[in-house]
């Protein structure tokens, strides 16, 4: 499903839960269940763009031409990154957090790249984010405020066999 629904980027999860509890998202639960599922996730801080929202259309339209609930040709991806192992950062303090205008989500990145910066509520820098990993920028934090221990970044790791 996640390939015929065509979006250039997948990320892979393995689904597997102890119980049905513990797989808090719908798709966790129906792949707990045994049944096939795939989330979309599109956009960013909640924009209804058409370069996000037409992405999801198309793929939602070549599902159901893949399952032929409806006529037409399926248009898949050509060549879909699939993204299997990934790193996550989080955040040391409290404060708000400025992300780098120069990285932004679905850049390849490298070690050591700069996503931005935490200050406290007075603006003192407490904290520089960097890339602990090199891959693809999956998820960069776009509200200001953040949490101590609150996710900033997810980087999904590029397989070798995938690197070009």
């Amino acid at each position: 499903m996640a390939v015929v629904f065509g979006l250039e980027t997948i990320v892979q999860f393995s689904g597997s839960y102890n119980s049905i509890e513990d797989a808090i998202y719908t798709s966790a639960q129906a792949v707990t269940l045994g049944i096939p599922s795939i989330d979309i996730e599109s956009g960013e801080l909640g924009y209804a763009d058409n370069e996000f929202i037409n992405p999801i259309i198309d793929g939602a339209q070549n599902v159901m031409r893949e399952l032929d609930m409806i006529a037409g040709e399926v248009e898949r991806a050509v060549n879909p990154l699939m993204i299997s192992e990934w790193t996550r950062i989080n955040s040391n303090h409290d404060g708000i957090f400025y992300a780098d205008p120069k990285v932004r989500t679905g850049d390849y990145i490298t070690a050591g790249t700069r996503l931005g910066k935490i200050t406290d509520f007075h603006g003192n820098e407490l904290e520089t984010i960097s890339a602990t990993s090199s891959g693809v920028l999956l998820i960069l934090f776009g509200t200001p405020p953040v949490n101590k221990g609150a996710n900033i970044a997810v980087i999904g790791k590029i397989s070798e066999s995938q690197d070009g």
